[in-house]
């Protein structure tokens, strides 16, 4: 999700809050933009709320947001790019799709049986 903060942050604390916020910290912006936001705008405008009650002063802070990046979601997008993690989850979609046939997995696959089974072995699959 595309974030607008300035925009979206004023529209929801002039309708909802009363207090002044004069919008975010450095820290504070890159940590909503950094956030995996299942396109929940409804989300957002509650974590912005909390930021602005819990918020001490009139710039909201990286401390006032109760968000956190995962480590696990920058595992997950570096495993994306990694070439023997896509080829376990390949070989694994293709098991499964052809119901554990080795056979049928490996022309699936493009590949002969025994290279799939020297792989099932090697990713413990």
């Amino acid at each position: 999700m595309s974030l607008c903060l300035p925009t979206i942050s004023s529209a929801i604390i002039a309708i909802n809050i009363k207090k002044e916020i004069d919008g975010f910290s450095r820290e504070a912006r890159q940590l909503l933009k950094q956030y995996h936001w299942p396109d929940n705008v409804r989300e957002l405008q509650h974590v912005i709320e909390r930021a602005v009650i819990l918020s001490d002063g009139s710039k909201l802070q990286y401390d006032d947001f109760m968000l956190r990046i995962s480590t696990s979601t920058r595992r997950e997008k570096e495993d994306r790019f990694n070439l023997e993690e896509l080829e376990k989850q390949t070989i694994r979609q293709a098991l499964i799709h052809c119901a554990g046939n080795q056979t049928q997995a490996a022309g699936l696959l493009g590949i002969t049986r025994t290279s799939l089974y020297r792989r099932i072995e090697k990713y413990g699959l």
